[in-house]
């Protein structure tokens, strides 16, 4: 009797030892993708965006409801806004015509976005570094050949200095996503032209927007 007893004392305290991992073990830690990038319209207005997403399964969602931080100046210097991601990850900040950016010794803007982190997502950041580039387009039309000619261009002291060699997308809006039409790389004198494609239909009295 006394040796069945010990068989028994020994096999619980076995199986005890081997049960502890399973209940502390720690859950495995979030890593974040932070995608920063800006964005100016034909009316001048300006939006930074910060996308906040993960991998799980081969898959990138997105990570609602978080706080993003977005700075201005190297070493985030200057906190614009804090914003908190949508439901699908984006954060967007719009920057008024009023806001007076520091141009750094490149003649760039920097930029920087941040979420700090929380117990299960770690904390991520992204910069970005840009100048304010004015772009604009003219359509012509001639012997039934449509062309669309672009030129960008930098003001400096009061003078308008080209953007050359930068690669300008066109693009026009479709139901579901905008249709890459084409590429052009921009010339020394900041400016290039493509011929635009004649089998894109508009709307119903045929205008298109590009």
């Amino acid at each position: 009797m006394k040796k069945r007893h010990i068989q028994i004392i020994l096999l619980l305290s076995f199986l005890s030892v081997i049960s502890i991992p399973s209940f502390s073990q720690e859950a495995e830690m979030i890593s974040p993708y932070v995608t920063l990038q800006y964005f100016k319209n034909n009316a001048d207005q300006r939006v930074l965006q910060t996308t906040l997403t993960y991998s799980k399964n081969r898959m990138e969602l997105p990570l609602a409801g978080m706080e993003v931080l977005f700075y201005t100046g190297a070493g985030n210097s200057e906190l614009l806004s804090a914003i908190t991601t949508n439901e699908k990850g984006i954060a967007r900040l719009e920057l008024g015509n009023d806001l007076k950016i520091a141009e750094g010794s490149d003649g760039k803007w920097a930029f920087s976005s941040e979420f700090k982190g929380n117990d299960s997502i770690e904390a991520a950041a992204s910069e970005l570094a840009i100048r304010d580039v004015i772009l604009e387009m003219n359509l012509t039309e001639i012997d039934s050949i449509k062309t669309i000619a672009v030129s960008a261009f930098v003001t400096e002291k009061g003078d308008k200095k080209p953007v050359p060699e930068e690669l300008v997308k066109i693009y026009v809006p479709t139901m579901f996503a905008p249709l890459l039409i084409g590429e052009i790389t921009l010339d020394e004198s900041g400016s290039g032209t493509i011929e635009f494609p004649g089998d894109l239909p508009g709307d119903s009295i045929g205008n298109l927007t590009i």
